[in-house]
């Protein structure tokens, strides 16, 4: 939040309302525009993303979400979905790669506990 704050106290255009990005005209920009300016600003950094489009910072946003185990509810709800089967469905890809990460540990998990079993009944 501490940055969304930066952004708009050193924007160029200052918002008369809460937007941090703005255009010209003080709307929203549309989002032809916004990737527009991604993609110059990404050549500008010599970084070659073909297809990477403003959108796409969504999924980054859910990835990065999932892999620090925050909530599918909770994503949902942020992401302004009705449903969380809408979530599931859309980001089903990532929750799948995690799912099978979830499904090693837990497998380690019980591996340990199979192991410890062992141990304990040698020595009963």
């Amino acid at each position: 939040m501490t940055l969304l704050k930066e952004l708009k106290d050193h924007s160029v255009n200052p918002s008369k309302n809460d937007a941090v990005f703005i255009n010209q005209y003080e709307t929203i920009p549309t989002s032809s525009a916004v990737n527009k300016t991604l993609k110059e600003t990404l050549k500008m950094l010599n970084i070659d993303r073909p297809g990477f489009h403003f959108h796409s910072l969504r999924h980054t946003h859910v990835a990065y979400l999932l892999s620090h185990n925050i909530d599918l509810y909770l994503i949902s709800k942020r992401l302004g979905h009705s449903d969380i089967s809408t979530t599931s469905k859309v980001y089903s890809y990532l929750i799948d790669e995690y799912k099978i990460r979830g499904d090693n540990e837990i497998e380690g998990v019980l591996n340990k506990i199979n192991e410890s079993e062992k141990l304990e009944s040698k020595y009963v």
